[in-house]
C-alpha cells in the first residue's frame, strides 16, 4: 500500500502510515493514530458532506427562490463542491508545476 501512494496523497501521509507499520499493532500509540490520522481524516470527509448540504438546505432557500430552484441546487450542490475541490487541487498542481518548470529552464 505504501510503495503506490495515490497522487491525492502527500509525503507526509506516507510517514505516518510508515510509522504505524513500523510501530506494530501490540506498539501502537491510539492518541497519535487518532489525532495525526483518524481526525484529519474525519473532518476533510464532514466538511465534503457538510458545506454542500448547509448552502443547500440552510443558506440558499434564504434567498427566496422557488422550491424547483432549491431542489436543483440541492440536487447539484455536491457536484459543485466536487468540481470545485477538483478545479483547485488542479490549480495547485499547474502552480507546483509552473515553478518548477521556470526553476528548471532558469537554472539551465
Amino acid at each position: 500500500m505504501l510503495d503506490q501512494m495515490a497522487p491525492l496523497v502527500d509525503e507526509g501521509w506516507r510517514v505516518k502510515f510508515e510509522r504505524v507499520r513500523e510501530d506494530g499493532f501490540s506498539r501502537l500509540q491510539g492518541l497519535w493514530v487518532l489525532r495525526e490520522i483518524v481526525i484529519p481524516i474525519t473532518a476533510k470527509l464532514l466538511t465534503a458532506l457538510c458545506i454542500p448540504y448547509v448552502f443547500a438546505k440552510g443558506i440558499f432557500p434564504v434567498f427566496g427562490y422557488p422550491l424547483i430552484v432549491n431542489s436543483a441546487v440541492y440536487r447539484f450542490a455536491w457536484l459543485g463542491c466536487l468540481l470545485f475541490s477538483v478545479l483547485c487541487f488542479c490549480t495547485k498542481r499547474f502552480h507546483v508545476w509552473f515553478t518548477n518548470l521556470h526553476n528548471s529552464i532558469r537554472d539551465d
